[in-house]
């Protein structure tokens, strides 16, 4: 049972969308249903919030018993040389990379090559500064009231009028999350440096 769950990890790693839906959920979700709750005319219907709950710790169990099978597979003479820390708990499991390192299906490697920043690139903070900017605009577009923005111009009275370019701050915010996810990623593909201790073995 723990050789499969850990396949069952692997197969999840190999294609990078495990991790990318982990980042669109939070804080991604959260603030499109802000926005969403806030400024539609007619506001988000709660009959659905229920399920959506159920679903949400449902998978997270999920996530944390694949993860706690795992870390009782029997461990190989490979896995115990690996430069890794032994997973301590059912979360950990997934942050253990597979053996051999990731390899993803053609398409993803392309987008990730495409999209992400190359490591041997320094991190822009221009980019965490349109995050930060446009995640801050789509936040106050929702939550500060009709007054304050009715100072500020006349049409901003009207939740419906906030909704369009609030969203379109969200599309933004989104738009960084997947590039930094890419970045991390491309970053993951590139070969680790061999340690001095394991290349004289």
């Amino acid at each position: 049972m723990g050789n499969f769950a850990r396949k069952i990890i692997d197969a999840v790693q190999h294609s990078m969308l495990g991790s990318l839906l982990m980042r669109l959920v939070w804080p991604c979700g959260g603030l499109i249903w802000l926005v969403f709750d806030n400024l539609a005319p007619n506001g988000l219907d709660y009959s659905f919030e229920g399920p959506v709950l159920v679903l949400l710790l449902s998978s997270v169990f999920l996530i944390w018993l694949l993860g706690t099978f795992a870390n009782r597979r029997p461990r190989s003479a490979l896995s115990l040389e690996r430069v890794q820390d032994e997973p301590a708990n059912g979360f950990d499991a997934w942050f253990e990379l597979p053996a051999g390192g990731l390899r993803p299906p053609p398409l993803t490697r392309w987008i990730v090559t495409a999209i992400g920043e190359s490591p041997e690139l320094r991190r822009s903070w221009i980019g965490f500064g349109l995050a930060m900017a446009s995640l801050t605009l789509a936040f106050a577009l929702a939550v500060f009231d009709s007054d304050f923005w009715e100072g500020i111009h006349p049409a901003l009275g009207d939740p419906s009028v906030r909704l369009l370019p609030a969203l379109a701050f969200v599309a933004i915010f989104i738009g960084t999350v997947i590039r930094n996810w890419a970045s991390d990623q491309r970053k993951s593909l590139e070969p680790q440096p061999v340690n001095s201790s394991q290349a004289r073995t």
